[in-house]
């Protein structure tokens, strides 16, 4: 006899295809449970569920071993109706695990899109077996035989009509889209952002040269011999580097003005050494600026 189960326990989205398209959605969880009464009162024994999974590891190996969606309305398993591919199967404990990567097929997409919207799915089985009926606590309890595990389909919860299903799919591709259109508007935001901060740091690097180069001039004005400090602080970056340039320039100067207040001949030389100044007239002209400089 025709032997049918479902299981409504959550199934675990293991992989999602949502950033990359050609990645597949793949589901895991509970497929069918042995040595429990299930709700049509039967009873599946472990080593009978065991020996049927060991049957089929080498059509699930070969990924010819497919999941439907809905029962077929024929009770046989066709290709249009397939929705997914198992991909695992194996007992852990009394419950029969599995996992299945969903295809892109017609009724594959209609399930991918109750699954991402959180649907409630159930796991069914379908088989063939022979029952026999026993007493388990005053309660009559089929006990199954001999036993052909035929194939699994995805099917919804009782309680969804079909039109409530169908509008549960539209509801998800349109938030997709949505999704889809926000994420572009991000990734729009972010480029124009990083561009944003690129042109602020131009403008910054610009706003320092500025300022560099209008104290630099304050110089060349207000000094007679301003033009020469000027060019030798003009590679300053920004203000901070200026000032700090400036400091070193004022030591320098410092010890000019030191070596000119040294005996004839002495200060003069070395001015000279460090200066390349050769005659006296250009001598005195430093000191008056250096004077005036760190005053």
């Amino acid at each position: 006899m025709k032997l049918i189960e479902t299981i409504f326990t959550p199934l675990m989205i293991s992989e999602s295809n949502d950033n990359d398209s050609k990645k597949p959605l793949k589901v895991r969880g509970i497929f069918q449970q042995a040595e429990v009464i299930n709700k049509n009162n039967r009873i599946y024994p472990r080593d009978l569920l065991e020996r049927e999974v060991n049957k089929l590891q080498e059509r699930i190996k070969s990924r010819a071993f497919f999941a439907g969606m809905d029962h077929p309305s024929s009770g046989v398993a066709s290709i249009k109706e397939t929705a997914a591919i198992i991909t695992d199967l194996f007992m852990d404990g009394n419950d029969l695990k599995g996992e299945a990567e969903i295809v892109d097929t017609s009724v594959g997409k209609d399930l991918k899109a109750l699954l991402l919207a959180g649907a409630q799915i159930g796991i069914s089985s379908r088989g063939t077996g022979e029952i026999e009926y026993n007493f388990l606590d005053g309660k009559k309890v089929g006990i199954v035989k001999d036993f052909t595990l035929e194939g699994f389909d995805f099917v919804v919860n009782p309680s969804l009509s079909r039109a409530s299903v169908h509008a549960l799919i539209e509801a998800t591709m349109k938030n997709k889209e949505e999704l889809m259109e926000k994420d572009k508007k991000i990734d729009q935001m972010t480029n124009e952002n990083k561009l944003l901060k690129d042109k602020i740091k131009e403008l910054e690097e610009k706003l320092k040269k500025a300022i560099v180069e209008a104290e630099l001039q304050k110089i060349v004005k207000e000094e007679p011999f301003g033009r020469i400090l000027a060019e030798r602080l003009a590679d300053c970056k920004d203000i901070e580097e200026l000032k700090e340039k400036i400091k070193k320039e004022k030591e320098f100067i410092n010890k000019v003005i030191q070596e000119a207040s040294l005996p004839s001949g002495l200060g003069k030389q070395r001015i000279s050494n460090n200066l390349s100044i050769k005659d006296d007239d250009r001598l005195k002209r430093e000191v008056e600026i250096a004077r005036r400089l760190i005053d």
